[in-house]
């Protein structure tokens, strides 16, 4: 026969036992999820994750236990992934984010310098013994663009051209009329400016930063036929999922990385990105004028 205070005295371990367990101090912390949009995801996370990581643990006391890396290959797939908050943080350039924003309803909140830049612009470009001057010089030919994610390498150059009211077409020379552009994809900047110095396209799009970086011998064959206005290299967004108290300590974390040298050594790690800051004003207001043009793109 069981004494009646064993049974006591065991309920009472029992109710001890569970409130321990359940105890912030023992329970596992949520994750702390970092997504990017990239055709080549297992490069991607092995850059990403020691800044996913650096950042989950200065924010152990506010509950993250870890952080991790999610890669899509299109917007609407992180924009799925921001909507339902399996991703928390999202850093991409502006305009993408925009569209990904109409898609999952992230916010904006930071934007960062990537590459030492904390601007850049697109540039449309063509050889320079092409005789093209401008623009309404493409009709009839054919343009490159980098990828269907790029700010500066579709998104910024597709609005520079429809701002002329021209007609793009997706094919090859063969398919295209005088009255209109054709467009094709080509991957990378790089390729893009190849295949503009070999004629394969009579044009490309790119960004002032990428063009700067090739050699003199290849930039003296080409020459700028339009560019637009200059906007942030990269901002962040956070999932409307992810609690305001929580998003504002990772506002000051991130801030406060290019402070310590620890952080601003993860930070070169982390696609050379220079520091964080808040988005001004000013900037906010130029990045929402754009917000009807990428609605115009986002599909439903």
């Amino acid at each position: 026969m069981v004494h009646p205070g064993s049974r006591w005295l065991a309920a009472v371990v029992l109710a001890i036992w569970t409130w321990i367990a359940a105890s912030p101090a023992c329970a596992e912390g949520r994750t702390l999820v970092i997504g990017s949009i990239s055709p080549r995801p297992a490069s991607e996370i092995r850059e990403w994750l020691p800044f996913a990581q650096h950042l989950a643990g200065r924010l152990a006391a506010d509950g993250i236990s870890k952080g991790d890396v999610e890669v899509t290959q299109t917007a609407e797939q992180m924009a799925g992934l921001l909507r339902s908050g399996a991703v928390d943080l999202y850093f991409d350039s502006p305009l993408i984010s925009l569209v990904v924003s109409d898609l999952a309803g992230s916010r904006l909140f930071l934007r960062g310098w990537k590459g030492g830049v904390a601007d850049y612009r697109s540039v449309i470009f063509v050889r320079a013994d092409s005789g093209i001057e401008d623009i309404d010089g493409l009709k009839g030919k054919m343009i490159a663009f980098e990828k269907l994610t790029s700010s500066t390498g579709y998104l910024l150059p597709w609005l520079l051209i429809a701002e002329r009211r021209l007609v793009m077409v997706a094919g090859q020379n063969s398919a295209v009329t005088a009255d209109r552009i054709g467009f094709t994809f080509s991957g990378d900047d790089d390729t893009t400016i190849s295949w503009v110095l070999r004629r394969q396209v009579a044009a490309g799009a790119s960004s002032d930063t990428d063009l700067a970086k090739i050699s003199e011998d290849r930039r003296k064959h080409l020459k700028a036929i339009a560019s637009s206005p200059p906007i942030p290299r990269q901002v962040v967004s956070h999932s409307a999922m992810l609690p305001p108290a929580l998003a504002a300590r990772i506002r000051d974390e991130l801030i406060a990385m290019a402070t310590r040298e620890t952080g601003r050594k993860v930070l070169e790690g982390f696609n050379r990105t220079t520091k964080f800051f808040d988005i001004p004003a000013d900037s906010a207001r130029a990045l929402e004028a754009y917000r009807p043009f990428v609605r115009s793109l986002t599909p439903g």
